[in-house]
């Protein structure tokens, strides 16, 4: 469907408005499910009405009625919880209630499971990270081994393809992994620098290059491992990095 981006200050996942200004699609990626998020729904669509307003020049002080878009809410769920409800009612008090359509993607009960879904392509892939982390691998690891099997699969074709795709990952996430991958990497910083102390140098320059190769910025690599820029610089293969 033809839409218009609005641009926000809030991160929801995924918020547009159609073309014919009838209505703003709320989606919500979940793992969890909880009675705040009628409020949080809320917080974005009206968030979204006041950045609609001044898009289009709409003052919400005139003595005329205004013909507002009506917001269409959905949530996407990946959670671990089973979970086989089609609509959800959240209710944070009397005052606030919101009926949702809940999407269900988790990969094993998606009945499409079709290398052209892209749906199923993202939950594919989100799995495979998944996965990966609990086994103890870095995000970046986690990232190119989730990327690597959505090829061999066909899932996410061409995404996946794309230089630099490993750089999209805060998009690709949900805000709440966001927040996770910002402690993982605050941890991994502190991690590195207790190593270095303890003389483990080459595992810096290890996951230093692992980010070179993921085409990570030089002075995120200096920052994330400990190492100065020069020493990243002579690591890396070529000086365009990050500059």
């Amino acid at each position: 469907m033809d839409s218009d981006t609005l641009k926000r200050e809030r991160y929801n996942d995924v918020s547009f408005l159609t073309n014919d200004n009838r209505m703003l699609f709320l989606v919500e990626h979940q793992s969890y499910l909880v009675t705040n998020l009628a409020v949080k729904l809320g917080a974005y669509y009206f968030e979204l009405l006041s950045l609609w307003a001044t898009q289009y020049d709409v003052s919400i002080h005139t003595n005329k009625n205004i013909s507002f878009p009506r917001p269409e809410l959905y949530v996407v769920y990946n959670g671990n919880v089973a979970y086989n409800k089609e609509y959800d009612e959240f209710n944070c008090g009397s005052f606030m209630q919101i009926r949702v359509p809940i999407i269900n993607i988790k990969y094993n009960i998606l009945k499409d499971k079709n290398a052209n879904n892209y749906l199923a392509g993202y939950s594919y892939f989100q799995r495979e990270f998944e996965q990966r982390r609990r086994k103890g691998f870095s995000d970046i690891l986690a990232f190119e081994y989730a990327t690597e099997q959505c090829k061999k699969k066909g899932y996410l074709k061409g995404i996946v393809e794309q230089e630099g795709f490993i750089a999209m990952n805060r998009d690709i996430f949900s805000y709440d992994n966001q927040l996770r991958a910002e402690g993982v990497k605050q941890g991994v910083k502190q991690g590195v620098k207790q190593g270095l102390k303890q003389g483990e140098e080459k595992k810096a320059i290890a996951i230093a290059r692992k980010m070179i190769k993921a085409k990570m910025p030089v002075d995120t690599i200096a920052e994330l491992t400990g190492l100065t820029r020069e020493e990243v610089m002579k690591l890396s293969d070529t000086r365009c990095v990050g500059q």
